[in-house]
């Protein structure tokens, strides 16, 4: 699913958020509901380990550009097959990162409601919430925001290809992250009309994205390190990374985590790349260069690349999905 170039109603005006926004909530308290009202009481706990959140019963608000929806405590879902049970965050393997992964308090229940229904100027509630992807669902309205701004940056079509996905989905998915930020509500596939994923890539990070990843088809972009939306989770805000922590950039954290392979025949070596910790949802986009021992340089785009077997040494560099730069140096006999 995703934009196109339909209009809902007048480019938002982002000067006025604040105001607008305000005004919005005010309307929705005063009348006790919002323009897209989830029905309340959805179910009953099921008492699974994995489900955290606010006090049962209660519920809350998710307000997007154009309406607000209820939300209701996780740990009340139907839940029968067990599709939202989210990984104790201290298995994360990054400590200063494991706030961010905690499992969300709050979500939407999509059962009823329209997908069609807009949330901004050119992007549905299904383009990042689809029933297909789980009858619960959560976004940032602060992504959809930042898409919503780019979208009139690019003054073209934005196709969104995934979004929110419930843990039960995420496994299911081929490629996709073990700790994948698509089960947190933070994270978008997209792409565009004839589109320049180099620059789609420069944009999502002009607009502070945490992570990006070109592939063949599409651009990943998310927010892993952004405030969590208190929404739906609760939170604090993350602390200003410690000098020691500045390793947990997500881009080091990939390219620590995957490495380059060789397999070696008579007369030559293939390289490729083992990924580690990152989406892989698809075609990724590679570009590797490479300086022979006889000083010939090479160059490629493809995932793997055979090179001719010469004693002495090679200098490997990778780039994969135009973030995660790999080097190797290697010295053979």
């Amino acid at each position: 699913m995703g934009d196109s170039s339909r209009k809902y109603k007048k480019p938002f005006d982002f000067k006025q958020v604040a105001v607008s926004f305000s005004f919005a909530l005010a309307i929705v308290f005063a009348s006790g509901c919002s323009p897209f009202h989830t029905s309340s009481g959805q179910g009953s706990s099921n008492g699974t380990s994995g489900h955290h959140g606010g006090p049962k019963g209660a519920q809350g608000l998710a307000c997007y550009l154009n309406g607000c929806f209820n939300t209701l405590p996780i740990a009340d879902i139907v839940d029968p097959n067990h599709d939202y049970q989210y990984q104790d965050p201290k298995n994360f393997p990054t400590a200063g990162l494991r706030g961010q992964y905690i499992a969300p308090a709050m979500v939407i229940d999509l059962n009823g409601l329209n997908m069609k229904s807009p949330l901004s100027a050119n992007f549905l509630l299904g383009d990042f919430m689809n029933v297909d992807h789980g009858r619960y669902a959560l976004f940032s309205s602060n992504v959809l925001m930042t898409i919503q701004k780019m979208r009139e940056e690019l003054s073209k079509a934005v196709y969104i290809t995934s979004g929110y996905r419930s843990p039960s989905r995420n496994n299911q998915t081929d490629g996709s992250a073990q700790w994948s930020r698509h089960m947190y509500g933070d994270a978008l596939d997209f792409s565009s009309d004839r589109p320049d994923y180099n620059a789609l890539q420069t944009l999502c990070q002009k607009h502070q994205a945490s992570f990006t990843l070109i592939y063949k088809t599409h651009i990943h972009c998310d927010w892993r390190l952004a405030q969590l939306d208190p929404s739906f989770y609760n939170a604090t805000p993350p602390p200003p990374l410690a000098a020691q922590e500045t390793d947990i950039v997500a881009n080091d954290v990939a390219a620590k985590s995957s490495i380059v392979e060789l397999a070696r025949t008579s007369r030559s070596i293939v390289l490729g790349v083992l990924i580690g910790e990152i989406e892989t949802e698809g075609d990724l986009n590679y570009s590797w260069s490479i300086r022979l021992p006889d000083q010939r340089q090479i160059f490629s785009d493809q995932a793997k690349i055979e090179l001719p077997l010469m004693s002495g040494f090679y200098k490997i560099k990778v780039i994969v999905g135009g973030s995660i730069q790999i080097e190797r140096h290697l010295d053979l006999k």
